[in-house]
C-alpha cells in the first residue's frame, strides 16, 4: 500500500482532470462558426467534446480511492490529454490561415501542457 502523501496526489490530480475534462467541452463552443467556415476546422472541437465528456464519464465511472485505481485512473487521462494536445496542436497548423478559427487552439495548448505537467509534477 503506498503512503498517505501519494494517495492525496492521485486524488488531486483526478480533479485537476475533471476540471480539465470540462474545460475541454468549453472549446466545444464554437463549433458552428468553423463548420460554415469550413468543416475540417471543427474536427479538433468536435473530438475535444468527445474527450471531455470521455474525461468526465472517467471520473464519475471510476469512483474507488484506492492507489491502483487512481494510479490507473491517471494514466488513461494521461492518455486521452496526450490525445487532445497533439489534436490541437496538429489543428492549428491546418486553421492557421483563417485568425478566427485558430483563436482557441493556443490556450487550448497552453492548458493541455499545464495539464500533462501536473501529471508529471
Amino acid at each position: 500500500m503506498g503512503s498517505p502523501e501519494r494517495l492525496e496526489k492521485l486524488v488531486s490530480r483526478r480533479r485537476v482532470f475533471l476540471f480539465s475534462s470540462i474545460i475541454l467541452l468549453v472549446f466545444g463552443s464554437d463549433i458552428a462558426p468553423e463548420i460554415h467556415d469550413s468543416p475540417l476546422f471543427a474536427v479538433d472541437d468536435i473530438i475535444a467534446v468527445i474527450l471531455g465528456v470521455i474525461g468526465i464519464l472517467l471520473y464519475f465511472l471510476m469512483r474507488r480511492k484506492d492507489e491502483p485505481t487512481l494510479s490507473r485512473q491517471s494514466n488513461i487521462y494521461l492518455g486521452i490529454f496526450i490525445v487532445a494536445f497533439v489534436m490541437k496542436l496538429g489543428w492549428t497548423f491546418i486553421e492557421f490561415s483563417h485568425a478566427d478559427d485558430v483563436a482557441d487552439d493556443i490556450p487550448a495548448i497552453i492548458i493541455l501542457i499545464a495539464v500533462l505537467a501536473n501529471r508529471f509534477l
